[in-house]
């Protein structure tokens, strides 16, 4: 996922002029926030609750399912997150031999941006999330808010996730497909409520969505 130089992604989504002519928006111009949508903020909500939802909704599609408060929380978590699933990673590249113990007993120096820290005694009803990500996360969900307000764009995204789908053969994305679902199908690439880098470890990356992540996600303590 490409990052500005201060580690945000989809900025030239975020940041677009609003009402601007985007009937020329290509797929490949779409692609990165299509691709975010399918791999990191389809994951909050878990593919099986995502196939009750297209089994009762034939006709919808997941931008029908996703709000702005789901994708703003993805695109917070990714940017919270983003730099220690690369450190975790190339521990496990440099130590391909070692289990996960081992693993855990390798220094790290990469923490979360927006959440404090892992070990941090964190108060009952309290989420763990900074002042500054709570924050954060508000100002992502206008700018969600002001892309999917757009009709013309939001339609011209609408119009390429379908293109996105067939490409990658998601069949049970596209509008009126008679297909069953088995609500029982978990994806190979991402496991329920988990957004997975490439080649992460889901049972270590399960403890880090526990850790950053309130039950809710609104950022509310």
């Amino acid at each position: 996922m490409k990052e500005d130089e201060n580690g945000k992604i989809l900025m030239d989504f975020r940041k677009r002029l609003p009402n601007g002519d985007n009937s020329d928006l290509t797929y490949e111009d779409a692609l990165p926030l299509l691709h975010f949508l399918d791999k990191y903020a389809t994951g909050l909500i878990g593919y099986r609750t995502l196939a009750l939802f297209y089994k009762l909704n034939r006709d919808k599609t997941l931008l029908d399912k996703l709000t702005s408060h789901d994708i703003a929380y993805s695109i917070l978590l990714y940017e919270n997150s983003t730099l220690v699933w690369k450190e975790d990673s190339k521990i496990r590249v440099d130590n391909p031999a070692a289990n996960r113990s081992e693993r855990l007993r390798v220094e790290r120096h990469e923490v979360a941006k927006y959440h404090k820290k892992k070990g941090t005694k964190i108060r009952f009803g309290c989420d763990g999330w900074t002042e500054e990500g709570k924050q954060y996360f508000w100002q992502i969900k206008k700018e969600v808010d002001a892309m999917k307000k757009d009709e013309c764009f939001w339609d011209t995204i609408t119009k390429q996730w379908k293109v996105y789908c067939e490409k990658h053969m998601i069949v049970k994305y596209v509008d009126r497909v008679d297909k069953a679902i088995d609500e029982n199908e978990v994806r190979d690439d991402t496991m329920d409520g988990l957004i997975s880098l490439p080649d992460d470890d889901p049972d270590e990356f399960n403890d880090e969505l526990d850790n950053n992540s309130g039950e809710d996600g609104d950022g509310s303590d």
